[in-house]
């Protein structure tokens, strides 16, 4: 837990050998220096009504350390292909 609070901004998607990097901005608002876990979701988006997929899953994390108030810091988080996929058993059999 901190005890300053964080904004997000200027998101970027770069497509790249088969890896989606998701980049952003973490600009500490608050008052104090703070620590900050920053967390990636995708939704589960359009698939098959059979296809049991949450409706958004934690695809990556990363933890930006000590961020002085004011001071901005540029996140890059990675999302393996193997995250956007799903098995469609229908199509296998």
């Amino acid at each position: 837990m901190s005890y300053t609070t964080f904004q997000y901004d200027d998101f970027h998607v770069a497509f790249e050998n088969g890896l989606r990097a998701v980049s952003f901005t973490v600009e500490n608002t608050g008052e104090i220096t703070g620590d900050e876990i920053v967390q990636l979701y995708i939704g589960k988006g359009e698939v098959p009504a059979y296809a049991i997929i949450a409706e958004k899953q934690l695809c990556g994390f990363e933890r930006v350390c000590e961020i002085k108030p004011g001071e901005k810091r540029k996140v890059s988080i990675t999302i393996p292909e193997e995250y956007l996929v799903y098995w469609d058993i229908k199509a296998v059999i």
